[in-house]
């Protein structure tokens, strides 16, 4: 094997190593599409936890825009605002969002009625 074939051979091994180091090393700071994913949807259901607590201190009713849970299937958001007391009302699909709308369990409803 002459000096130039080994020159070239070594070039056409650590050229594409040093890519595939670069590629793997950049996905790794950046996170990969998974776990984009999971750190959103990790954020999102901490944010509509919040949301829930303040809202249910206000008493007031929650609305949000489910493009804005997006990584969060509805029968989910459901589920985790019924722990907080809110019953799902209903749902509008608009031209700028999907608001789905959320109120206090209508038992609690009835017995601060009763109250008043």
């Amino acid at each position: 094997m002459s000096k130039e074939l080994a020159n070239d051979l070594a070039l056409w091994i650590f050229i594409p190593s040093l890519l595939l180091f670069t590629v793997v090393t950049v996905a790794t700071a950046l996170g990969t599409p998974r776990g984009v994913r999971a750190s959103r949807r990790e954020r999102q259901l901490a944010r509509l936890e919040q949301l829930a607590q303040e809202q249910r201190a206000r008493q007031q009713a929650v609305e949000i825009d489910w493009l804005d849970y997006r990584e969060i299937p509805m029968a989910e958001i459901v589920d985790m605002l019924r722990k907080y007391g809110w019953a799902y009302r209903d749902d509008e699909l608009g031209k700028n969002g999907w608001l789905l709308r959320f109120d206090l369990n209508s038992a609690e409803n009835q017995a601060n009625a009763g109250r008043g």
